[in-house]
């Protein structure tokens, strides 16, 4: 279920946040490869990531998932 919630919440992001969040958290790339790879600086990339977690937590608590850290 929680596969699908986030497939599902990574489909709304749009495709360029969504390849940078996948460039993170998927293929582990670090935040100066992605700012280089997207044109972006690096605080714009961490600021984009920041923001996208965010939105993904508050996503999956609507759905009834969440979790302590």
């Amino acid at each position: 279920r929680i596969e699908r919630l986030i497939d599902t919440f990574l489909w709304q992001l749009g495709e360029e946040k969504r390849n940078i969040f996948l460039r993170r958290y998927w293929y582990f790339d670090s935040i100066s490869a992605i700012s280089k790879q997207f044109g972006f600086s690096e605080g714009k990339v961490k600021m984009m990531l920041h923001r996208a977690r965010r939105r993904l937590m508050k996503y999956l608590a609507e759905r009834g998932i969440s979790y302590d850290y």
